[in-house]
């Protein structure tokens, strides 16, 4: 194998451990939540198959590489977007963020930063909720990560 390619292949692997973490902690947080609510909830759970779906993502990613990507695309659609209107709330995110957006609360412009965490938030009708507009930055830069590291990929393996 080229060498080179092998060199962009690492980035891939890179991405895969981050979702991987990210999917692991987002299961590590809905089960604390579980085991600390004495009263029987089972609205933590529904978050659950956007974080194995993060592990699938990044165990595919890999021992894949390029051929597993279109799972971990998926997953980084996922989490473009965070938003919180009429009493609907919508926020996942594995394995950290970088918000940019409008809080209805404190009517301010705000940028929020976090790494390796994870989020999922999901309501319907709770009205008195403030409204938020997020969108997260960071998802856009692991696409195109991913997208120009395939690129790459595909150059140096065909040549000419």
């Amino acid at each position: 194998m080229n060498k080179n390619i092998r060199k962009y292949k690492w980035i891939l692997q890179g991405i895969a451990i981050y979702e991987v973490i990210g999917g692991l902690i987002g299961i590590g947080i809905i089960s604390q939540q579980l085991v600390q609510n004495v009263n029987i909830n089972i609205l933590p759970l529904i978050g659950l198959p956007f974080y194995l779906f993060s592990c699938y993502a990044g165990v595919r990613l890999f021992i894949k590489k390029e051929f597993g990507l279109y799972p971990s695309q998926l997953l980084q659609l996922l989490q473009v977007l965070a938003i919180s209107f009429g009493g609907y709330t919508y926020l996942f995110s594995s394995g950290g963020l970088i918000f940019l957006g409008f809080n209805g609360a404190t009517e301010s412009f705000q940028i929020q930063f976090s790494i390796f965490s994870s989020s999922y938030y999901l309501s319907f009708n709770r009205l008195g909720y403030p409204d938020f507009f997020y969108v997260n930055l960071l998802p856009f830069m692991i696409l195109a990560l991913i997208e120009g590291t395939k690129n790459r990929i595909m150059q140096l393996a065909n040549p000419g």
